[in-house]
């Protein structure tokens, strides 16, 4: 969800671990500076895109914490018949803990016009 007023600026990157490149292929890029609040899907090849559906997308200009959401495999988990599951689903986390809360993540960017890219690096657990 995004709030604010004026123009918002379209932002895309790569999520990818920094000890060999390899993409990070699941979870949610979250900016964040108090007011407004930016979300974007990290794809298969570890891009994301804020704001290129429509000029309402986006983020407005100004300081924001990065941090990443939901960055997890799941295992087990069997479904019945009619999909509800039987058994309870194993979380594993794909990145480290600091990249995944707000307050302990040291990610940030200044976003403004000039900014089209903002690549991540993320490290393992």
């Amino acid at each position: 969800m995004l709030t604010g007023c004026g123009k918002n600026v379209p932002l895309s990157g790569r999520v990818t671990f920094a000890d060999n490149g390899e993409p990070l292929s699941a979870g949610t890029v979250v900016f964040v500076n108090g007011v407004n609040q930016g979300r974007g899907n990290i794809q298969l090849d570890g891009s994301y895109i804020i704001g290129f559906e429509s000029e309402k997308n986006g983020l407005p200009s100004g300081k924001y914490k990065v941090y990443i959401d939901n960055a997890n495999r799941y295992e087990g988990g069997e479904l019945d018949e009619n999909g509800i599951p039987k058994s309870e689903q194993k979380i594993i986390p794909l990145i480290n803990e600091k990249f995944t809360k707000l307050d302990k993540s040291d990610l940030s960017v200044d976003v403004n016009s000039s900014l089209k890219k903002f690549d991540i690096k993320v490290e393992r657990p």
